[in-house]
């Protein structure tokens, strides 16, 4: 017969062990969710690369046009051209077009990013408009980078333009009327060759 003491050890251990496996269980699933929305951000850049590049290389030489492509929040649309020096190595010695999670640097898209090769050099750049009252004057002024950033996952207007030696990807902001837009977007852009040029100045 156990002694009453016994049982309570018993049950204390078995509470220990039954505790540790709920944990275990729930870090799997946490683990498991997180690759599942990171390996699904991976697939959708994928995605978005192969599709803007089919839709480049559809296109004859000299001509352009305007194609609307799903975003991914927080992701960045760079390019890299042959002979660069601070490119991923995923790149190899070829121009290419990446898409990578949160920043447009090279060694971000090494890590966390999709890189395809393409058979021209290619620039990829941002312009745009800030305009709009600030709290104690008028801010305004035009801006560029060297990169697009996807900061909401709707469509986006990416313009093309394919030449017979080079690849042109823009995407034109127009004018931002709200300093909070602006702000979302030069957080976004930072991580590229940012340029301000105002005739006043632009919120930072």
């Amino acid at each position: 017969m156990k002694s009453r003491k016994g049982e309570e050890l018993v049950g204390e251990g078995l509470g220990i062990v039954l505790a540790i496996i709920g944990l275990v269980i729930l870090g799997a699933l946490g683990y498991g969710l997180y690759n599942l929305f990171v390996n699904q951000d991976m697939k959708n850049a994928k995605e978005f690369i192969e599709s803007l590049s089919s839709k480049a290389e559809a296109l004859e030489d000299g001509e352009g046009n305007t194609f609307a492509l799903p975003g991914i929040t927080g992701w960045v649309l760079v390019g890299w051209n042959k002979g660069s020096t601070d490119k991923p190595e995923k790149c190899f010695d070829q121009n290419c077009l990446c898409l990578c999670n949160g920043a447009g640097d090279a060694i971000t898209c090494q890590k966390n990013g999709y890189c395809r090769n393409v058979d021209r050099s290619v620039s990829v750049s941002s312009i745009g408009e800030a305009d709009f009252i600030g709290d104690d004057a008028s801010t305004f002024g035009k801006f560029s980078a060297q990169c697009v950033f996807l900061e909401d996952d709707v469509l986006i207007a990416i313009s093309v333009k394919k030449e017979k030696d080079s690849l042109k990807i823009t995407r034109d902001y127009g004018s931002i009327k709200s300093g909070d837009a602006y702000d979302s977007i030069s957080v976004g852009l930072a991580s590229c060759k940012f340029v301000p040029s105002s005739t006043n100045r632009l919120p930072f």
